[in-house]
């Protein structure tokens, strides 16, 4: 494999370390980057926590299965929407009287369950709910035997999106009902190419800890998508991105108490939608190929365009998180540069998963999503 790879490299100019610095140089003048942002706030409650019945860690699992999950099938309907080789599982929580209307655009690697808590908070202010698993993800594989997760063209994600909009969510609204998305991480990577290329779709948009900029850790990223992009052009698209595997139920079921390994701050949440996770799916989504990898960089490098960016006209909340390890900051920083209409929040103690932090935390991060959504929907 590695021959391969060092075969096209060289017809490149690119086998030796000189021609590999020259790529990384041009790499950097082709897609820039923002380092730093003045903008961004750092998350404060300011006395403002939402008057709501919040789940607390303490007796988490069973506020989970005995109050919440009962109270969301009380206001479920559940359905498909087909998308070619793809049947996109959804739900809706729809309400009589709603202020607001919002659908959530999970990460890479999640299913629709793991926002139950933030679904039950959104519903308790008024807010109705659509979710739904995009392809690849949770209940909308093209077998339940499928482990990774595999794309040649992101945008199949950006025009499933649109599809949901178009066919489950607008039919549901009233002519006057305001529209919100809420998207996490590759989620984010989604919704903002949506919006730049579909404008007036929707009313105010959620960026939370969005895929803009993957964190390749040791490895430059310039190096990263080069080597994605030539394993996909030699046939070996389909092979695991290094630092992932597919599902192993001897090592995988069990949930990593390692705090290390961990992407969310609280542990107890996080173990709870772990289990979800395995109870709900046969094999559960485990790793990405490097066919995602490339068009996922393929995508990145297209929506932090400072031209589609300032096409955004919707007020956008983006939100960072200090910790994280799993999108860099830079993207974050360039989007919130360019975003006309933008309020940045920094989250400096939390891990990537935001939405599954420590109480405390989460009380202050769910009142400013609300807040935010209030706020836009008069």
């Amino acid at each position: 494999m590695l021959k391969k790879i060092a075969k096209t490299t060289a017809k490149l100019g690119l086998a030796t370390l000189g021609g590999l610095a020259v790529y990384h140089t041009k790499y950097n003048k082709k897609y820039p980057l923002v380092s730093e942002s003045h903008a961004e706030q750092p998350l404060s409650s300011d006395g403002k926590i939402a008057d709501i019945d919040w789940v607390v860690e303490e007796n988490y699992k069973e506020m989970m299965t005995n109050k919440v999950e009962p109270f969301l099938k009380n206001r479920l309907e559940v359905g498909n929407l087909d998308r070619g080789d793809y049947s996109l599982a959804y739900e809706k929580f729809l309400l009589p009287h709603s202020i607001a209307s919002v659908i959530i655009v999970h990460g890479f690697n999640e299913y629709k369950e793991k926002f139950h808590e933030v679904v039950y908070y959104f519903l308790q202010k008024n807010i109705q709910v659509f979710i739904y698993d995009q392809r690849g993800h949770g209940m909308s594989k093209l077998s339940a035997q499928q482990t990774q997760i595999d794309s040649q063209n992101f945008n199949e994600y950006v025009l499933d999106l649109k599809a949901m909009i178009d066919e489950v969510v607008k039919p549901s609204l009233l002519k006057e009902d305001k529209l919100f998305i809420f998207s996490h991480s590759m989620g984010g990577a989604v919704t903002t190419s949506f919006i730049e290329q579909f404008e007036g779709r929707v009313d105010g948009v959620i960026l939370n800890t969005p895929m803009f900029l993957i964190d390749t850790g040791k490895y430059p990223r310039s190096f990263t998508y080069l080597y994605s992009k030539q394993m996909a052009k030699l046939g070996w698209g389909r092979e695991y991105i290094p630092t992932t595997e597919a599902f192993d139920s001897e090592k995988h079921t069990r949930y990593d108490k390692q705090p290390e390994n961990s992407i969310s701050n609280s542990q107890i949440r996080e173990a709870y939608h772990h289990d979800v996770n395995v109870r709900l799916h046969t094999v559960p989504t485990r790793g990405g190929s490097l066919n995602w990898l490339k068009t996922a960089f393929d995508t990145t490098h297209a929506i932090l365009k400072p031209d589609r960016l300032k096409r955004i006209k919707q007020p956008v909340l983006l939100i960072r998180a200090g910790r994280d390890t799993v999108v860099q900051k830079e993207g974050i920083f360039t989007a919130g540069t360019y975003l006309p209409n933008v309020e940045q929040i920094l989250i400096a103690e939390s891990k990537h998963q935001t939405y599954l932090n420590h109480d405390a935390e989460l009380k202050i991060y769910m009142s400013k999503l609300l807040e935010f959504i209030q706020q836009n929907a008069k």
